[in-house]
């Protein structure tokens, strides 16, 4: 993001999978912006949402605002678990093939561990509004929190505006259950506070928490971590067979090569 002004100039940078939410703002039903963390901070240090030419781009802010989630997507934390899943992916093909080799030479198979299957998940939703905070404001509304496959997202409507907040699992930071006064519970994570109706929805909020817990760490960064540890016993597992068809071959196995971390921490 470069930002010129008759006295000064600056430049923002980042990943696209740092954006965060990327965020289409709708105000009086005419007023167009967008928000993610390319957006510069006010003095309060909020952030304070783009919004081209006279508030009315609608169709500049959407393209933005497509485009952004589509490089997020494909680029940040969505993308990465998706090529890990397509390694293990190529991986169980080049297993088959060895296998077939080695059927073929009459080499015995080394035991191999049973694997994981990919968890699928099905898409939900949860009404979210703050039905107290809807009569007070007397702003009649909903929110609506939208659990997708890689992604969850909250959408708020009202009288006079609209607003979409999305982010990767893997981005919604600690995700908790707060209790307070004794009566009132809410969730608590990267993409907000969610009071569900007058807040005595005990167990509405407890379900919303351990669903997002689940996605978590299925589709975060523990998801991801275990993935790549996969991909590694797969490929020893693979180097393992073609050790013994090299052998059955008469061919000296070569010495393994040992990562530079290792060799660091040693």
């Amino acid at each position: 993001m470069v930002t010129n002004t008759i006295c000064s100039s600056s430049t923002k940078r980042m990943p696209y999978g740092d954006l965060g939410s990327v965020q289409h703002n709708t105000a009086c039903g005419c007023c167009h912006s967008f928000t993610s963390n390319l957006s510069p901070q006010d003095d309060h240090g909020k952030k304070v949402a783009i919004m081209p030419g006279w508030g009315c781009s609608e169709g500049l802010v959407a393209e933005v605002v497509e485009e952004l989630k589509a490089r997020m997507k494909g680029r940040g934390d969505t993308g990465n678990i998706q090529r890990a899943e397509e390694a293990i992916l190529m991986l169980k093909t080049l297993t088959a093939k060895v296998d077939a080799v080695m059927r073929q030479m009459n080499v015995p198979a080394p035991q191999q561990q049973m694997m994981e299957e990919k968890v699928m998940f099905e898409t939900k939703e949860y009404d979210v509004t703050n039905t107290c905070c809807s009569i007070v404001l007397c702003c009649s509304g909903s929110r609506k929190l939208h659990l997708d496959p890689e992604e969850a997202k909250v959408v708020g409507t009202s009288c006079c505006s609209a607003s979409v907040q999305r982010r990767p699992y893997g981005e919604l930071g600690s995700v908790d259950k707060i209790n307070q006064c004794g009566c009132l519970h809410s969730v608590s994570s990267g993409l907000g506070p969610m009071l569900p109706g007058c807040g005595c929805q005990e167990d509405l909020v407890e379900e919303v928490v351990e669903e997002l817990k689940k996605r978590m760490k299925a589709r975060g960064d523990t998801g991801n971590i275990q993935r790549q540890e996969e991909t590694i016993r797969l490929m020893k597992h693979q180097g393992q067979k073609i050790d013994m068809i090299l052998k059955q071959l008469g061919v000296q196995v070569p010495p393994p090569i040992v990562p530079p971390s290792q060799n660091m921490m040693a």
